[in-house]
């Protein structure tokens, strides 16, 4: 029996039964632990969904009421009367003093026109000459205001640090009563930008404490500052609040505690709320009754499902088999599987089909690179004998002193040389260049200078490689079907451009051009339609030697227009 065991427990059948009914056992526990716990959490999740949604309200007209406590301070700081007036050191005129009552009544009636104004206890602008003007509120002015503001705690901390505004809860200076929040804004120069005095203010707690005063249903609820002063709390039980905002408590006794940040305010709020603790009975007999259920339920279920899986598991085994002894034929048995494994069996047959192409495309490219080696071996001749040949023609012709027969051997001679190392190599642009150019020394001889040439190429870009013997019979093949047809003078142009990470060089000339067909002919055509080419290398192989070379995404690409002109671009990485 144990043999038995061992070897089924290598079958997929037999693996899925066993790690099933484990799985089942394990699963079975948790989910019951979980039961046990879910009625337990699940009241408590409900009031986590209210304290975010009451929070969110909170922390919405907090946000609504500061931001207008701002935006009243903006106006005030901006307002150009206010800029001016602030100017003068005293108000000892007539003039002067009837422009004070004028702005005293702006500052009020910016006050008394905002929404939160009647948190607003008093409000005065003030420079440091002494001059001072309070707005027409709640409270009276007194002439030691100044000395009592610019003296103060709350000014000094205010003015050398902005970042502190609504982080001071502080006795006022200025106004009755116990707590309130400073608010400090600098007035600044019309011209220079300078700070020319401040506007200060003093705001009653209830612009806070009215809100939170609404949500009394909480055990408890508070807000605190970044230093962790107690703006408002609503302490029903003498908790200590210390120790949770120092120690960051979630827990607190048989509370649990909950915080959020206002991060535009660095405020933080925190509500407590009385544990909620709900007793399962019965659980043990109810975990017992539903593990075995789940126990039994679960190994028939397998059991019969590891047979309906297994089955086209095989297929697909025995159709991968015939895909490894290069049996790349479609198999519509596996297409036909229900479900996933239909799926998988239809991938196996996309990929069948994919791998032959693969082979037989690598099959072709191998061939095409043995052709070309051999039409490269069959056109080679002795170079030691052929430069012994063209250096005796040279010293013939230099005795002789004939110029243009040493230039044309010379340019022959270096081309050959260059010509007889293999042609997949990378050389740099300038020996690419420079390898024309020997060709082009011997064309213009025979063409009787019947066409310029223009190199238009970044000097910049000579470092750069590029396949050797890639120019050239692009620019043969200008000469030959572009030029020469044309029976007129051309030009053939080199031009260079750096476009995402790539080198564009681009061949023109303006010849006779070519029709779409001519192209499509071009482009396909594996010979080389001129004999009397030099090395036998066309637009067909020098763009098949890019793509081997660099990918599918490099290569030629041609532009034509009939009686016009033609460009061949090259496009190829860019690399040193």
């Amino acid at each position: 029996m144990i043999i038995m065991l061992n070897i089924n427990t290598k079958s997929i059948k037999s693996k899925i039964v066993l790690y099933s009914t484990f799985s089942l056992l394990i699963i079975g526990t948790l989910s019951n632990i979980f039961i046990y716990q879910y009625l337990n959490k699940k009241l408590s999740n409900k009031v986590d969904v209210i304290n975010n949604m009451n929070i969110s309200n909170v922390s919405s007209q907090i946000d609504m009421r500061l931001s207008n406590l701002d935006a009243l301070t903006i106006l005030i700081a901006n307002n150009e009367s206010i800029q001016n007036i602030i100017t003068y050191k005293s108000l000892n005129n007539s003039f002067l003093k009837s422009r004070g009552l004028k702005v005293q009544t702006i500052l009020t009636n910016y006050i008394d026109s905002s929404i939160v104004n009647q948190y607003v206890k008093k409000a005065i602008i003030f420079n440091d000459a002494g001059m001072i003007i309070e707005s027409i509120g709640k409270e009276a002015g007194y002439l030691e205001d100044y000395i009592n503001v610019t003296t103060s705690n709350n000014f000094k901390l205010l003015s050398e640090d902005p970042t502190r505004l609504y982080q001071l809860i502080s006795k006022p200076v200025i106004s009755r009563g116990k707590l309130c929040i400073p608010v400090l804004k600098p007035i600044y120069n019309l011209s220079n930008h300078y700070i020319n005095g401040w506007l200060y203010m003093e705001i009653e707690l209830g612009i806070i404490t009215d809100i939170l005063d609404s949500y009394k249903s909480y055990t408890s609820l508070f807000v605190t500052t970044n230093s962790n002063h107690i703006i408002h709390s609503n302490n029903h039980y003498k908790i200590d609040y210390k120790d949770i905002i120092e120690n960051e408590n979630n827990n607190y006794e048989h509370y649990i505690i909950k915080s959020y940040d206002l991060d535009k305010y660095k405020w933080k709020i925190y509500i407590m709320e009385k544990l909620i603790n709900m007793e399962a009975r019965s659980m043990l007999s109810v975990f017992y009754m539903t593990v075995g259920i789940s126990l039994v339920a679960g190994i028939l279920i397998f059991i019969g499902a590891s047979v309906i899986i297994t089955k086209p598991i095989k297929l697909l085994k025995k159709r991968i088999k015939k895909i490894s002894m290069k049996d790349f034929s479609h198999d519509y048995e596996t297409e036909n599987l229900h479900g996933e494994i239909g799926e998988i069996g239809l991938v196996i047959n996309e990929m069948a089909r994919d791998m032959e192409k693969l082979l037989e495309q690598s099959i072709e490219i191998t061939n095409e690179k043995k052709n070309f080696e051999i039409a490269m071996l069959q056109s080679q001749v002795n170079p030691h004998f052929l430069y012994n040949t063209l250096n005796s023609i040279h010293w013939m012709a230099t005795l002789q002193k004939n110029t243009g027969i040493c230039r044309l051997v010379d340019a022959l001679t270096n081309l050959l040389k260059n010509m007889a190392h293999s042609f997949s190599g990378k050389v740099t642009l300038e020996e690419e260049l420079s390898l024309l150019d020997d060709y082009l020394t011997i064309q213009s001889i025979r063409y009787m200078e019947s066409f310029e040439f223009v190199n238009n190429i970044d000097e910049s870009l000579y470092n750069k490689k590029i396949v050797k013997m890639t120019l050239q019979p692009l620019v043969e093949n200008a000469i030959f079907h572009g030029i020469e047809p044309k029976g007129k003078f051309g030009t053939i142009t080199l031009d260079s451009e750096i476009k995402e990470d790539c080198l564009l060089i681009t061949v023109t000339d303006d010849g006779v051009g070519m029709t779409q067909d001519d192209i499509i002919n071009l482009i396909n055509s594996k010979k080389e339609t001129n004999k009397t080419s030099i090395n036998g290398i066309g637009y067909y192989n020098v763009n098949l030697r890019l793509k081997l070379i660099y990918g599918d995404n490099y290569g030629l690409s041609i532009r034509s227009e009939l009686s016009k002109y033609t460009t061949i671009t090259i496009k190829i990485p860019l690399e040193e």
